[in-house]
């Protein structure tokens, strides 16, 4: 049986990385850009922040269930999944979701559309996405194209 490997949140090759990850270890630049600057106060970005001119079609990374659908007032809409081994998906800053908690989410659904958030207004349209491993969180750019036995 096939492993299924890690995708990418998204299906539109027009997005890019607006906002990286915060890696503790990482070079001063990358730190740099990987901060939020909001209500007066600097944040370590948590996730990685994907962005297009357009809106674009969000996806779940793997099959899963939908913990949570959560309307918040700085972080724009969000969507919890769970993964089998203890991985967490958390999609945040969307528009139009399509899915509700306890569905079962097959890996490329579409979950939603990138939308806006009121922490990354700069960003406009975009994605914000974190992941989590046995409840740490980590970079998401560094778990793409492996399958749950490689992590």
């Amino acid at each position: 049986m096939e492993k299924l490997k890690i995708v990418r949140p998204y299906l539109d090759s027009s997005v890019s990385i607006s906002k990286t990850y915060y890696d503790y270890q990482g070079e001063n630049t990358d730190q740099e850009n990987a901060i939020i600057y909001y209500e007066d106060t600097y944040i370590q970005n948590s996730g990685v922040d994907y962005a297009s001119q357009n809106t674009f079609d969000v996806v779940s990374i793997l099959d899963g269930v939908v913990l949570s659908v959560e309307e918040n007032d700085v972080l724009g809409t969000t969507v919890e999944i769970r993964h089998s081994n203890d991985l967490i998906s958390v999609y945040q800053s969307l528009s139009e979701v399509s899915v509700k908690k306890d569905d079962q989410v097959i890996q490329g659904q579409i979950i939603a559309k990138s939308g806006l958030s009121n922490i990354n207004k700069d960003l406009g349209n975009h994605l914000h996405f974190e992941l989590y491993y046995k409840g740490k969180i980590v970079n998401p750019e560094e778990y793409y194209n492996k399958s749950l036995d490689e992590l």
